[in-house]
């Protein structure tokens, strides 16, 4: 009887470890990358509808990807602002000029390029004080049928005297996901420049 029990008892014990760890066995995580999951919807002819037919925590990947993208190209640092060059190739920083200042930048998110953005920067200097300035060409396009360019969002300028700083802001749509990244170009009084992938004038 003493061993009936026992082997009752180790049947059972397996059936309880089995159905304990059954959920587990569904809890894995789902084996398409987040790359794969944001281009099947970026390349989709309407992001809208691919958006909807995604799982939740697919939708939730997807948004944070659109909603995150950043500057890709491998020249930024991680604080965002390139190293200080002069707008003419092979030139040093003069005491009087003017300069202008072309910026073509990738933007996008998990490895995968979605969007470029350009603009430009003209601007006159006496070496100590800016003394002129202007918004060249400012554009954008997009990599994928769904996400689409809409264009200009704002623009803004700080003179601070020595340094001129200007910024545009971009908007790209993928059904009603927005996404708005912004460049910056800063020049010299003496032909110095920087770029930043932000609207941060200070």
């Amino acid at each position: 009887m003493n061993v009936r029990r026992r082997i009752l008892a180790t049947v059972l014990g397996v059936v309880v470890c089995s159905v304990t760890m059954a959920p587990a066995a569904h809890a894995s995580t789902s084996s398409t990358s987040t790359a794969q999951v944001l281009q099947s919807v970026l390349q989709a002819q309407d992001p809208t509808a691919a958006f909807d037919a995604l799982s939740q925590g697919d939708q939730q990947r997807v948004r944070a990807a659109i909603e995150g993208m950043h500057g890709m190209s491998t020249t930024t640092g991680s604080s965002g602002q390139l190293a200080l060059g002069v707008a003419s190739p092979g030139a040093v920083a003069a005491a009087s000029g003017c300069w202008s200042r072309y910026w073509y930048y990738a933007w996008g998110n998990f490895g995968i390029v979605m969007a470029h953005t350009w603009m430009t920067l003209n601007w006159c200097g006496n070496g100590s004080t800016i003394t002129s300035y202007s918004l060249g060409s400012v554009g954008g396009s997009s990599q994928f049928p769904g996400l689409a360019y809409q264009g200009v969002v704002a623009t803004g300028t700080l003179n601070v005297g020595w340094e001129v700083r200007e910024y545009v802001e971009f908007r790209f749509t993928a059904g009603f996901l927005n996404t708005t990244p912004c460049q910056q170009i800063r020049g010299g009084a003496s032909g110095l420049y920087s770029e930043r992938d932000n609207c941060n004038l200070s």
